[in-house]
């Protein structure tokens, strides 16, 4: 069976929010984005510290098997 877990990303902790830091900064990633710039960490701790003055948004980061 399938297990699935979300977790905030505002309680995620350092590591991970810069892994998702890392994931939108790929190729990959980025072309499918609005803003195609590379996310600097600075900008970055910008997003997340507007996003706890923002309780319109939710941002999860997901775990599909743990992964």
């Amino acid at each position: 069976m399938t297990k699935i877990d979300f977790v905030d990303i505002l309680s995620a902790d350092p590591p991970l929010r810069e892994k998702v830091r890392q994931w939108r900064n790929s190729d990959e990633i980025r072309r499918m984005m609005l803003k195609q710039h590379l996310i600097s960490e600075n900008e970055h701790a910008a997003w997340l510290a507007a996003l706890r003055k923002n309780d319109d948004n939710k941002f999860w980061i997901v775990f599909v098997d743990d992964e």
